[in-house]
């Protein structure tokens, strides 16, 4: 009998323990250990819970009274005041970590019944790692006392010590709220309760009291109103070089030259400056941190800022007595060549800290050791470099790890330079212009014959035979996966009989592939026979054997042929003994390998027609004997007569049994047939299947015809052939938990939502049957399958199923449930197959046929996803499983769902409260954790975090723990302090963050115990990622562990997001970047990795986001750097000059190639190539520019810039909900302005009004070549940030849509409203919320605000003294007149604004008097300067292209300013200006936007675009947006 699996042993005789079987306990019932639960018969369960229980000669606590069934985390809680809850949730957490880490240890130790010794101190001393380190690192003594070489004294009470060490930290850990998000703080709690636990063990006598020592705090919940509470109101109150080569064929060639040598001696000004640069940034940023205690930080930075300065001075001292000596002597004398050696060895000086550091990059555990020891000559020797942390030491790799990465970034590199210098550069012409077509062609063939790629080799892997145990193991695997598809609609009961491995129900001697891998096999096969025949059984046999497949179609087909006709005949029949003597010949025939001899192949494919068509009968629904009878009669007369090579009489057939002996008897298979019941599923599936393998053809390529059943299948696929860890047992595996924060989102689709239509009289069910139109299909035919009569009753019997498969469809709770839940169902069967004897798999899989005979497509809604489970034969062994799976599963895996205000949708009657209670009464291994608010009697609100689960026995929801909170839970960020209050109840040794919007795949489950062996490998911390940003990562490396990438494993992801919801989550993820460059984790990383690590860091994290920011800001330089030489009248002089003209439209050919994109998608084009062919690749390419996915991308670009930008000068990045909606309904030009206004529109206003003023003012842009050439980018950038927002909003160019929105957008930026309007209601509100990060800047964000701001009036610099008032002078007098225009007209609004809130109201004839009298004053000085001065009528359009951006520039600036203005009159002019411009810039946007829609059939091929992929799929996407729907 196996040991780990039996009974619990009957209770020694001793003093009855009551037994609290009313307790409701979260995964195992540990306060009852003869409770019948399948965890329960887990040996290592019942050992770590006795280990708990023994408490022996512990001095018991005085306060409160001790009970015989209290255990070790109970001694503590009334020692120092834990709560109950408490101590019951990491009572359980304790033992099932215990206990799942004595199941894997291999060998098991001798005696399974008690707690390995071994398991607890491996478990304390990763538990307590970082509070020795922090020990170390204070140079504080550890309050651990516990020598690791055990010198004396029981095992039991070191073993006791132990667990009241990693009991204590658990029960501190527990219920530490928002302290967790401070780890070094848990550990100064635990080192001073760890030294009074310590003395209590001792038996430390009180000085004062000459008592036994007690804690300084106990009583009821004294660690958390003491302790807790303080810090965290503490924290609340807190969170309130260019080298010229000379005409040489390669640069490194003009270094045979001693002056260009001296010349890059140059490099060392950039070095040192670089070094004086970073030594000023560090003091700026890190100033703040200077205190009393960190004075020596202050003077570091201080001196390296001096010595920096100095190395400059230095390097120019010496660089210019080397110039001056060689021009003195003129030539390079050995003097000079002396004072060129100076200064090298003056530069060795330089780059001795360097030198040291690529030492220490070469032997990097040195670096670790001195970073680790915490010896102060270490402190001294290190102090220059860096400051002294605690986390971020020793982040060294190995040296394999240096090297490695080391070479891919230097192969990276020099790939990366070879093609800048060979391709890009080379391509420059010298002399040519683009229409020399000689030389670009040969460069271009040159470039193609560097690219060529050569394949991998793939991974070996074993086949399976099918005699072979792990063969069956695979087809119930994968019939499972099938069986999932079928479960979620994405295939059809036909596709699963396709996809399917079926057991060997027929004799079958051959692998029974799925279908759709047979496809076309058994045809092929057929005409080679055909064209070999008169060719041996061996060449054949080795024709047929080459593909795998084809041999298994034609063994398979001829094994199912067999058994079908001997099925369907009578076994008492004379035809019955007919044909079995027929296949007998056939089977000894080809045992002696004389089948070609004896038989004409030529006679197979008549055969294979007739077979198809009684196959064909059968499957009719009727079936008529009499055409069965017909047909085996002709299949008999082929065989008899055509198929036998040497003609056979009648009576030679008799004699050989095949034919019948009484020819009187009535004709041949009439009284012979005996066909099944119809309700033999099984055998009809089979005829099907038969059906397929004789007449499927090459269609069988499209199976499965759903794109995301397809595309699982492939990554499923392929992932096998991955490298990926072995997978253990799973009682071998490390334990896991999932947890998904939710607040408020959707949790089911009600019927309401499905049916209620939108604007466009469109609903949610009518857009997700149109756009998932297979899996509508799918869904139906389940559907009827289950009973449903009429299609219409889908909204009465079968609502709750309707429901379920729209709200899969969406970003639901739902959705995201039944993919982690999975992972319990694939544990359940991996716990199956892992302990099954053949026996059991052959039944399993028979069972598995009977299933899903019963229902295909799987349990209904209904039932319990946990009710179903592979059975296992009536074994001797089996009988000591029943329920393992259950239990095993139940202890590897958790799921949390942190839904945090689910007290509150309770006590308010949500439907989501209900809908999260039938996902618990459905789903046994989850749990749903939320914050509970209760009211005291004196009015102040306690708070609690509550776990609750679903009671399959008492059939209601039961509350499991209810541990309090020191506080309101949200002091940061909501979704994290969501998670983190739900983090106490999980359980193993990785948690998995799964969004809500994500989801999880049953065939991506099955490989989680792979995933997770990834963790034996390197320390890496428990949690994976329980912050959503990167933050967790940083976190990770800075204390020692590894964040790895691997892709042989995916979950689901969001679906149906729009163009806003794309813009808001790249928003918040620029602006995540942003926060991550201000941050001291980037800082300590940046400080502390060698420069080949730093590469993959920013290539990895921030890179993408500053080289964005990068390229539009060199768009910004370029186009300001065109205009201020269009306007200076630099490029008229480089006009008059031939020779810079030739060289100007050189650089600008080059430019114009690059420009064309045709490098900056190559890396695509190469990529696609490799995993789809060239010409795929190409054509992909083409297809996305068709899709406008080039506008796309140009607009993200600008999404991510601005965020990122503003963020790095600001600060003040947010969490932005993206909304879960699908993309229904039409976005108003409104909301699209608000969203959309600040970070595109008039950045775009701004570069293109550059470009008319450059079209206008330049002599180069006179050329219209030369300006296309020069600004086709530009303006694609401009017409993408502009024209992006509507070609991706359904319906964008609707004539009658966009005449309402300018309707509705004018209302909005006139609306006053209350203080309490929203900004979706009012502009004002809008305005002000678009200035938030002024509010939170600093000064020197504050500063480049005002300075960027300035760009604005560099228009009316240029532009005035190109006016013809100007008469050509260029004093700076013109540019301080012009700005008495400004003033002027400033004042003229403001008196405009004085009279109508005067005189508009009751004495409206004076208002439109000061009218009159303005616009008749404007007249008379507008005639006056054209007659007595040099003006001109067209200067009023041009004046305008000077004072509008100015006054732009004036209303940012006065935005700054805002605390100082906001009290005075000005500010209200402000508000009113910046209204007008509001005004004026929708106008400018609406423009482009009204033409489209006027012009005819534009909206039709915009929305043609926008839904290509549904139309190529046939769907009726066109009825959606205009909602002419039927009324189905």
């Amino acid at each position: 009998m196996n040991l780990r699996h039996r009974q619990p042993q009957a209770a020694p005789a001793a003093p009855a323990t009551p037994v609290r079987e009313e307790e409701p306990y979260n995964i195992i019932p540990v306060h009852n250990l003869l409770a019948d639960h399948p965890s329960l018969r887990f040996p290592e369960v019942r050992a770590a819970a006795a280990a708990l229980r023994a408490v022996g000669d512990l001095r018991r606590p005085p306060f409160g009274q001790w009970r015989p069934h209290m255990d070790l985390l109970d001694w503590l809680a009334l020692f120092f005041g834990f709560q109950r809850d408490n101590v019951r949730n990491q009572r359980e957490h304790l033992v099932l970590h215990l206990a799942n880490a004595q199941m894997r240890l291999t060998p098991p130790p001798d005696n399974i019944d008690m707690l390995d010794a071994g398991v607890l101190r491996r478990f304390r001393r990763k538990l307590l790692k970082n509070y020795n380190s922090w020990c170390s690192y204070l140079g504080k003594k550890s309050n651990i006392w516990i020598s690791d070489r055990r010198r004396g004294g029981s095992a039991d009470s070191e073993q006791r010590r132990e667990l009241l060490y990693v009991s204590l930290y658990l029960l501190i850990w527990g219920e530490a709220a928002n302290l967790r998000f401070v780890p070094e703080c848990i550990c100064y709690i635990f080192h001073h309760m760890a030294m009074e636990l310590n003395k209590i063990l001792e038996d430390y006598i009180d000085e004062n009291t000459g008592q036994p020592v007690m804690p300084s705090l106990s009583g009821e919940n004294a660690f958390l109103n003491h302790v807790v509470k303080p810090i965290y109101e503490t924290i609340s109150r807190e969170a309130a070089i260019i080298v010229a080569w000379e005409e040489r064929t390669y640069p490194w060639q003009a270094l045979e030259d001693r002056t260009v040598q001296v010349k890059v001696l140059t490099i060392f000004f950039t070095w040192s400056g670089m070094r004086f640069v970073q030594s000023l940034l560090d003091m700026v940023m890190q100033f703040r941190l200077v205190s009393r205690e960190t004075k020596g930080q202050g003077v570091r930075m201080v001196m390296k800022v001096i010595v920096a300065a100095g190395w400059i001075v230095v390097f120019g001292v010496m660089y210019e007595r080397i110039w001056s000596q060689r021009n003195h002597d003129r030539r390079w004398s050995a003097e000079a060549n002396r004072r060129v050696v100076n200064f090298l060895e003056v530069v060795f000086v330089f780059i001795i800290p360097e030198l040291l550091a690529l030492a220490l990059f070469i032997i990097p555990w040195i670096r670790n050791f001195v970073e680790n020891t915490n010896w102060r000559i270490f402190y001294m020797l290190s102090w220059w470099f860096q400051s002294r942390i605690f986390v971020g030491r020793g982040l060294r790799e190995g040296l394999v790890d240096n090297i490695k990465y080391t070479l891919f970034w230097v192969v990276v590199l020099a790939t990366k330079f070879c093609f800048s210098y060979f391709l890009q550069f080379n391509l420059m012409p010298e002399e040519q212009l683009l229409n020399a077509r000689g030389t670009l062609k040969s460069k271009f063939k040159d470039a193609i014959h560097r690219l060529k790629l050569r394949y991998g080799l793939g991974r070996p892997f074993k086949k399976l035979e099918s005699n072979q145990v792990e063969a069956n193991k695979f087809a119930l695997i994968w019939n499972e996966i099938i069986l999932s598809f079928r479960e979620e609609d994405i295939i059809s009961d036909r596709e699963v009989e396709l996809l399917e491995l079926p057991q060997n129900s027929w004799n079958v001697r051959v692998i029974r592939w799925p279908c759709f891998l047979l496809c076309n096999e058994l045809l092929l096969a057929l005409s080679e026979a055909k064209e070999l025949v008169d060719e041996s059984d061996h060449k054949l046999t080795r024709k047929i054997s080459k593909n795998e497949y084809r041999r298994c179609a034609v063994i398979e087909a001829y094994d199912s042929i067999k058994h079908l006709l001997l099925e369907i005949i009578k076994p008492t029949s004379e035809e019955h003994s007919i044909v079995t003597v027929l296949f007998q010949e056939i089977d000894h025939s080809l045992e002696i390998e004389k089948f070609t001899k004896t038989f004409k192949t030529t006679a197979l494919p008549p055969l294979h027609s007739k077979l198809i068509k009684l196959v064909e009968l059968l499957n009719k629904p009727k079936k008529d004997s009499s055409q069965v009878v017909n047909m085996l009669q002709a299949l008999y007369e082929i065989a008899v007569r055509d198929f036998f090579r040497e003609e056979r009489k009648t009576e030679q057939l008799r004699e050989d049994g095949l034919a019948q002996r009484n020819p009187g008897s009535g004709l041949l298979f009439e009284n012979a047939i005996q066909l099944p019941d119809t309700n033999n599923e099984n055998f009809y599936r089979q005829v099907r299947r038969l059906h397929t393998i004789l007449t499927s053809r090459d269609s069988m390529q499209n199976i499965p015809k759903n794109l995301e059943a397809r595309r699982r299948i492939a990554f499923f696929s392929n992932s096998l052939f991955m490298n990926m860890p072995h997978a253990p047992q799973v009682e071998k595996m490390l334990a896991f938990s999932v947890l998904t924060p939710y607040y408020s989102e959707e949790v089911l689709y009600s019927k309401e939502q499905l049916r209620t239509e939108n604007e466009d009289g469109v609903s949610i069910l009518y857009y997700l049957q149109t756009i998932y139109d297979d899996d509508w299909r799918n869904f139906m035919e389940r559907m009827r399958r289950e009973g449903m009569v009429k299609d219409s009753d889908i909204w009465a019997d079968k609502l709750r199923e309707l429901r379920l498969w729209a709200s899969y469809r969406g970003q639901t709770l739902s959705r995201t449930v039944r993919g982690m839940m999975y992972y319990y169902r694939a544990l359940k069967m991996l716990v199956f197959l892992d302990s099954a004897s053949e026996m059991d798999i052959r039944e399993g899989a028979r069972e598995l046929v009977t299933m899903r005979q019963d229902s295909l497509g799987g349990m209904s809604a209904e039932k319990s996803p946990s009710s179903r489970s592979l059975s296992r034969a009536s074994s001797s062994v089996s009988l000591l499983f029943k329920g393992h799976e259950y239990g095993t599963a139940l202890m590897k895996f958790t799921y949390v769902v942190a839904c945090q205000i689910y007290g509150t949708q309770k006590a308010k009657k949500d439907p989501r409260a209900d809908e999260i209670l039938y996902l618990m009464k459905n789903n046994e291994a989850l749990r749903v954790a939320y914050v509970d608010e209760k009211t005291t009697s004196r009015d102040e609100k306690e708070y609690y975090s509550v776990l609750v689960k679903y009671d399959q026995q008492l059939e209601r929801e039961v509350e499991i723990y209810r541990v309090k909170l020191p506080g309101p839970l949200k002091l940061g960020e909501g979704k994290p302090e969501n998670q983190n209050h739900a983090i106490i109840f999980t359980r193993g040794d990785a948690v998995q963050t799964i969004d809500m919007n994500q989801d999880n795949y049953f065939e991506e489950a099955l490989k989680m115990r792979n995933l997770l062996e990834e963790y034996r490998h390197y320390y890496a911390s428990r949690v994976i990622n329980i912050s959503e940003d990167i933050f967790a990562g940083f976190n990770c490396t800075l204390r020692g562990g590894n964040v790895t990438h691997h892709e042989y494993i995916q979950v689901g992801k969001g679906r149906d997001v729009g163009l806003n919801q794309v813009s808001m989550f790249e928003a918040k993820v620029a602006s995540g970047n942003g926060e991550q460059v201000l941050s001291r984790d980037v800082y300590r990383l940046g400080h502390r990795l060698d420069f080949f690590r730093m590469l993959s860091f920013f290539y990895t994290t921030v890179g993408f986001f500053f080289n964005t920011m990068m390229v539009i800001l060199t768009v910004y330089a370029f186009l300001w750097g065109r205009l201020y030489l269009a306007l200076s009248g630099v490029e008229a002089a480089m006009e008059s000059n031939s020779n810079n003209n030739k060289a100007l439209g050189t650089i600008l050919n080059q430019q114009f190639i690059i420009q064309l994109g045709l490098f900056t998608a190559l890396p695509m084009i190469v990529e696609n190539s490799l995993e789809h062919g060239f010409l795929q690749a190409i054509w992909d390419f083409l297809t996305m520019q068709l899709q406008l996915s080039s506008v796309f991308y140009t607009f993200s670009m600008g999404t991510r810039s601005h965020y990122f930008g503003r963020t790095i000068l600001h600060g003040g990045a947010k969490y932005r909900a993206t909304g879960r909606g699908f993309v229904v309904e039409h976005k108003s030009f409104a909301e699209n302005y608000r969203l959309f206004a600040r970070s595109h529109f008039v950045k775009a206003i701004e570069l293109g009004l550059i470009l008319v003023i450059y079209a206008s003012h330049s002599p180069v842009a006179s050329n219209t070549f030369v300006y296309i050439a020069l600004t086709v980018t530009s303006w694609f950038l401009v017409a993408s940030w502009v024209i992006a927002p509507f070609v991706f909003n359904p319906s964008g160019f609707d004539w009658l849509k966009t005449v309402y929105d300018f309707d509705d957008f004018m209302n909005w930026i006139w609306y006053r409203g209350s203080v309490f309007a929203k900004a979706e209601q009012s502009w004002e509100r809008w305005w002000y919320e678009e200035q938030d990060h002024l509010r939170v800047t600093g000064l020197w964000g504050k500063c480049m605000e005002i300075i960027l701001d300035l760009r604005f009036f560099f228009f009316q610099y240029g532009i005035v003294y190109q006016l013809g008032i100007a008469a050509g002078s260029h004093s700076i007098l013109v540019y301080l007149l012009s700005w008495i225009y400004v003033v002027l007209i400033f004042g003229v609004y403001m008196l405009v604004a004085y009279a109508h809130n005067k005189y508009a109201a009751k004495e409206h004839i004076y208002y439109r008097l000061v009218q009159f009298l303005l616009i008749i004053l404007a007249i008379l000085v507008i005639v006056a300067l054209l007659e007595f001065t040099n003006f001109k009528f067209v200067d009023i359009f041009t004046s305008l292209l000077a004072f509008i951006p100015t006054g732009w520039g004036l209303i940012l600036i006065a935005q700054v300013f805002r605390p100082f203005l906001e009290s005075t009159i000005v500010w209200d002019g402000v508000v009113s200006v910046a209204r007008l411009y509001d005004i004026l810039l929708g106008v400018i946007i609406m423009a482009p936007v009204a033409l489209l829609s006027w012009l005819p059939g534009f909206q039709n091929m915009q929305t043609r675009m926008l839904f290509n992929d549904a139309f190529s799929r046939g769907l009726r996407i066109f009825q959606i947006i205009t909602g002419k729907k039927s009324q189905a």
